[in-house]
């Protein structure tokens, strides 16, 4: 079990061999450690060098030979502390060169029934700064029974202070019953013949899908810049038609 953390750790077979050994008995030269494990000395010396840098044991310089001292257990959470800064460094960088390239892969994530209501609330900001960056207008389309569901999350969302500066163009195929009119949302009914039953909303480069009028309810996010482009541009055309006539 131990051998398997330290695996998830990131140490190799050679790093855990030496550590326990070292752990075991506190303190050790590298002739004897080498004994120990058979681990060549020479090997010996670098995979002491790697475990020395993560801070998992020490070097004793001074003495003849030299000691490798191994370090209370509780220093491994400063490793794992190192780790995690570097990440939290990486992530922006790594985003910086995703949002510079021409095609990324997209990024999708299910919600079920259990946690959707929710997640229209938690994740509001993140979709509305997409919004801000890209398209100040929802774009999409839905089934007019979605507003009466989840007409508490609605009022929310629009009596927020930012969301003021928001747009929302939906279509959907009959009136939303029992929905006061809010000054932000423009629908466009396209009559009783068109079956909508769900509903797609194009928020920035997200592309959101809810699934609510039939069991399971589920809505499923899409993170693709390129393909959420298309999609505006389809509704935009379709908005624009129909104004025409």
């Amino acid at each position: 079990m131990i051998t398997e953390y330290l695996q998830k750790l990131g140490l190799s077979d050679k790093e855990i061999a030496l550590y326990l050994a070292i752990l075991q008995r506190g303190k050790v030269d590298i002739p004897e450690v080498a004994k120990i494990t058979g681990i060549n000395r020479t090997t010996v010396y670098s995979v002491a060098s790697e475990l020395v840098s993560k801070g998992f044991i020490s070097q004793d310089l001074g003495s003849r030979p030299n000691m490798l001292i191994a370090q209370d257990p509780e220093q491994l959470k400063t490793y794992v502390n190192r780790q995690r800064n570097i990440v939290d460094s990486l992530i922006p960088e790594l985003h910086t060169i995703s949002k510079n390239t021409e095609y990324s892969v997209p990024k999708i994530k299910f919600v079920s029934e259990l946690d959707l209501e929710s997640y229209l609330y938690s994740e509001a900001d993140r979709w509305d700064k997409s919004m801000a960056e890209t398209d100040s207008t929802l774009w999409g389309m839905q089934d007019p029974t979605f507003a009466p569901r989840y007409q508490k999350w609605i009022k929310w969302y629009y009596t927020r202070p930012h969301t003021k500066d928001f747009k929302v163009k939906v279509i959907t195929n009959s009136e939303e019953k029992g929905m006061p009119k809010l000054p932000q949302r423009e629908i466009m009914y396209f009559g009783d013949k068109f079956d909508f039953n769900s509903a797609v909303w194009i928020r920035g480069n997200y592309i959101v899908m809810v699934s609510y009028k039939e069991q399971p309810n589920y809505l499923i996010e899409i993170y693709d810049k390129r393909l959420a482009h298309n999609l505006r541009e389809l509704f935009k055309g379709i908005w624009e038609y129909k104004e025409k006539f």
